[in-house]
């Protein structure tokens, strides 16, 4: 099974003891199923929280002028125990459903 994940940087207001901006990165992981029957044990993403648990800092660079900005986690890490729970191995991963109806892998 292959997989991708969308990133979507988000606003997230300001920190109110030094004023540097908020940002809210959300990550939509997809498992793209190569057959029938797939679960998502059998891809890398049913262990997603522990993946995304190492991110503690990433590089956002403007597009225009190239600078480069460190943001840095402050949520709580991702919770496997809890994923494990809500989605576990065993969840099986269908096609999806194209723009005209037709499903594709």
């Amino acid at each position: 099974m292959t997989w991708n994940v969308l990133w979507s940087l988000l606003p997230n207001g300001f920190d109110p003891d030094n004023g540097k901006a908020r940002l809210s990165l959300v990550a939509s992981p997809r498992a793209l199923p190569q057959s029938k029957g797939t679960k998502l044990g059998d891809s890398p993403l049913t262990r997603w929280p522990s993946m995304v648990a190492a991110l503690r800092s990433a590089q956002i660079v403007d597009r225009n002028s190239g600078e480069r900005f460190t943001a840095t986690v402050v949520s709580p890490a991702p919770d496997q125990t809890l994923w494990d729970r809500l989605l576990p191995p065993a969840t099986p991963v269908g096609e999806r459903p194209g723009k005209d109806g037709v499903a594709y892998q």
